[in-house]
């Protein structure tokens, strides 16, 4: 359990390694409140492979690439934080393709096609300021006012698209 603590420069230069990582955790609950992470060189929360993960009342801003990067897990809520100037890794852009790295505020289980989770609920977010998307999540249907799993987000000054999402979710 991480509350009421301070990251700055958490993160490595153009990796997945980010300021809080959880990767593999699967004990009975893990949580991060009412945290500042910010001026990281990349990634500023993961969670992959993981489960019984919160994340709830913090702030992520000043990161590269992502602020939460959600794969492969089950059983995660991230509920009520604020992301804000997530850029992009201009040292990753291919020179010869001119390609450039993907990035959002958050990205849950959008990452890699076909990435398979359970039980993840995205809730009462803010992204503002994300270079290319806020929020980068799978769909759900059409009118569907009873889905519980991406709800009450708000997003604001994204550069690119403000939510990307496909079906199979």
């Amino acid at each position: 359990m991480l509350d009421n603590i301070e990251i700055r420069n958490g993160s490595q230069t153009d990796t997945s390694k980010s300021s809080i990582r959880f990767e593999g955790a699967s004990g009975p609950g893990s949580s991060v409140s009412n945290v500042s992470i910010h001026n990281g060189l990349s990634w500023g929360i993961s969670i992959i492979e993981s489960a019984n993960i919160f994340i709830g009342d913090s702030t992520m801003f000043r990161h590269q690439a992502f602020g939460i990067q959600i794969m492969t897990s089950r059983n995660v809520t991230i509920d009520g934080n604020v992301l804000a100037a997530i850029l992009p890794r201009v040292t990753l852009i291919d020179p010869f393709t001119k390609t450039i790295d993907k990035g959002a505020g958050m990205a849950v289980c959008s990452f890699k096609l076909g990435d398979m989770c359970s039980d993840v609920f995205i809730k009462n977010n803010i992204v503002a300021g994300a270079d290319y998307a806020a929020f980068v999540a799978p769909a759900h249907d059409c009118g569907d006012t009873k889905q519980k799993k991406l709800r009450q987000q708000h997003w604001s000054l994204c550069m690119g698209s403000s939510r990307i999402s496909w079906n199979g979710w």
